[in-house]
């Protein structure tokens, strides 16, 4: 269990105001009758600086266990306590005050999830009571939308999705589908074509999957990810900027 810090005192805005920021819960998608666990993201999309976030997330305990969550900024902080009955509480905070800039979809709280056994289908998460906070307290309004775990079926076809961020410094996340299982390869050059290092060389199972490179002890340049899977390869350029 985590402690709660409460979140700074929220002005409330005088005029109904469009929605200036998105949170969404990704889908996550299981095999048919698997048991592994999954990590469904919460995503960011903010046309202002965001300095906190505050939420309740509820889920089925009927059809989901839930495991955890964590941070995906290394500079902002994440408590959550699990209130039972199917509802998390959740807090987004930095204690220097530093905000999350989202102008472009960001990748901010993950939580894990593993469907209990004998449930097959498609469980959602929902939100309550979603605050976001601006500068000097004032909430952002704020569009939220649903997501879940679905155990009926995997992804479709295998592919590479764009990392992000990128341009980089010094972690950028890459994120993969696996339409069957079969070897993965994902690995890193230089610009003259030299291995510089291995992210994942082995047999995967079909499913979604996020991993990170950190190019800290790497030079301010350009660098090469290939990536290799069944019936599928895909080269992309990555910026590292120091």
């Amino acid at each position: 269990m985590h402690k709660m810090i409460p979140l700074m005192t929220l002005v409330m805005s005088g005029s109904l105001l469009m929605a200036a920021a998105n949170v969404t819960l990704q889908q996550a998608a299981l095999q048919r009758g698997a048991a592994q666990s999954r990590e469904v993201v919460l995503t960011l999309e903010a046309a202002e600086a965001v300095f906190g976030l505050q939420f309740d997330l509820r889920y089925n305990p009927q059809e989901l266990e839930f495991n955890g969550a964590r941070t995906l900024l290394p500079e902002f902080a994440f408590d959550y306590r699990d209130k039972g009955n199917g509802v998390i509480r959740g807090l987004l905070y930095n204690l220097a005050g530093t905000p999350i800039q989202a102008e472009a979809l960001m990748d901010i709280i993950g939580f894990d999830f593993t469907p209990i056994a004998g449930f097959t289908g498609a469980s959602a998460l929902t939100f309550d009571d979603l605050i976001l906070a601006g500068q000097r307290g004032v909430e952002i309004p704020v569009a939220a939308s649903p997501g879940g775990v679905n155990t009926a079926a995997g992804p479709v076809e295998t592919r590479l999705a764009d990392c992000w961020p990128n341009p980089f410094n010094p972690v950028t996340t890459i994120k993969y589908d696996l339409a069957r299982e079969g070897a993965v390869s994902i690995a890193v050059y230089d610009l003259r074509g030299r291995l510089l290092t291995e992210l994942v060389n082995t047999v995967q199972p079909a499913g979604s999957y996020r991993l990170q490179w950190d190019a800290g002890s790497y030079a301010s340049g350009v660098y090469w990810l290939r990536f290799v899977g069944p019936d599928y390869s895909k080269s992309q350029k990555l910026l590292l900027v120091k």
